[in-house]
């Protein structure tokens, strides 16, 4: 058996790393063969819908709508899927990135021709892969890659998932932008010229980096009583961990991981309530249906406290409460039969606002790069007697599938 250096096909900085394409995806497997219906109601990407200027919708086919229910939840198609022709002459190796944004329907699906490729964001972005894959001299030696008849050559998913892939730093993957524009100005003869600061933006998902700092006096920190240097530790903790469960629900991903309840990338609303400022138990069972079945088995409540307090007092129609005290410690209380979680960071119920969340939230991909850090700063405040503590970290979050959770969202006053 070949070993990997024995594979690597050319040089590559110090910094970069030859990978197995699977060690840096958490999904890549085939589509399956469809039953086709005339019904225009979930699309079918084929090979032709992955040209190389790009993914087309308006080509795909249509599946049974009643075949849905065999398709597992992972392969529903997500944003920034690769998506790769497996098969045959002429097409073999032709790559597109599918982007929801191009797709009018509720979802979609890939055919046995097409292997999905689902990269984990936090080591490579899709962008980086699909530039590589097109590039002629990767795609020159594709066909040799394939088994099969020469009339009939295919991309087995097992070599896939082998394809040896050279991966940089995630630093090196982002893509700048001018935010700003120079602009010229009139000048005497002789008179001084005038510089201004060139500032970029970067467009891609990066992790954002977090960070708590405090400092005390020298004194504080060696005379006191109890261990204070521990004490700041365990507290720098918990303030990390209170930002993140803040941003993983509102970030506003600028900076921040985006949260679940973004309007642009978080959950998608399954119900409005028809009261400003009240839910129903008809609205609570109407949202745990407007999730569809496979996400419902793994599915749980999200709220705040204050919301957890009205849900308690909701009955059905027959004047049962929905309300399921746990009967075990440590399990949650349930809803309907679903687990209720609740955060402080979740907004009150609000007129216009999101008042509960429902769903699998498996699907919130949080990417943590490398471990969070602890700086004890000697020198930096040494001349005014005191000594600096900073924790950092990095980390993005972000709802992959936002059909995997819904709100329930409170009527506009």
């Amino acid at each position: 058996m070949r070993s990997l250096a024995d594979e690597v096909q050319f040089d590559i900085p110090d910094s970069w790393e030859w990978v197995r394409l699977i060690d840096v995806c958490e999904y890549i497997q085939r589509g399956k063969s469809p039953k086709y219906s005339l019904i225009k109601k979930y699309p079918v990407v084929a090979q032709k819908c992955n040209q190389w200027s790009g993914f087309s919708i308006e080509k795909a086919q249509f599946i049974e709508p009643d075949s849905l229910s065999s398709y597992g939840p992972e392969r529903l198609l997500q944003d920034n899927d690769l998506m790769w022709n497996s098969t045959g002459l002429g097409t073999l190796g032709r790559m597109a990135i599918y982007k929801i944004a191009a797709n009018p329907y509720e979802l979609a699906v890939a055919d046995s021709h097409v292997t999905v490729i689902r990269p984990l964001k936090q080591f490579v972005l899709p962008e980086y892969l699909y530039y590589y894959f097109a590039n002629p001299t990767v795609q020159s030696v594709i066909e040799d890659q394939a088994d099969g008849t020469t009339k009939q050559k295919e991309l087995a998913t097992a070599t896939i998932k082998a394809y040896l892939t050279p991966i940089p730093p995630l630093d090196e993957h982002k893509i700048n932008i001018a935010a700003t524009k120079p602009a010229a100005a009139w000048i005497e003869e002789g008179g001084a010229l005038t510089f201004g600061d060139a500032t970029f933006d970067q467009i891609i998902l990066d992790a954002h980096k977090l960070h708590v700092a405090v400092k005390v006096t020298e004194e504080l920190l060696y005379d006191n009583a109890f261990n204070l240097e521990n004490y700041i530790l365990e507290q720098f903790g918990k303030a990390l961990a209170n930002a993140e469960e803040d941003a993983f629900i509102n970030g506003n991903g600028t900076g921040q991981p985006l949260g679940i309840l973004a309007e642009t990338g978080g959950a998608q609303v399954g119900v409005t309530t028809k009261s400003s400022g009240k839910v129903t138990a008809d609205e609570i069972i109407d949202l745990v249906y407007s999730l569809k079945r496979p996400y419902r088995k793994n599915a749980v409540f999200l709220a705040n406290d204050a919301c957890v307090a009205e849900l308690r007092k909701l009955k059905d129609s027959t004047g049962q409460y929905l309300w399921q005290p746990s009967l075990q410690a440590g399990e949650p209380d349930r809803v309907l039969g679903y687990k209720i979680y609740t955060s402080a960071y979740f907004p009150l119920p609000a007129p216009g606002k999101a008042a509960v969340a429902f769903g699998d939230f498996s699907y919130y991909n949080i990417g943590d790069r490398g471990s969070r850090s602890i700086a004890e700063l000697k020198e930096l405040f040494a001349g005014n007697g005191m000594v600096g503590f900073v924790a950092k970290e990095r980390v993005d979050g972000k709802l992959v599938l936002p059909e995997a959770v819904k709100l329930l969202k409170m009527a506009s006053a």
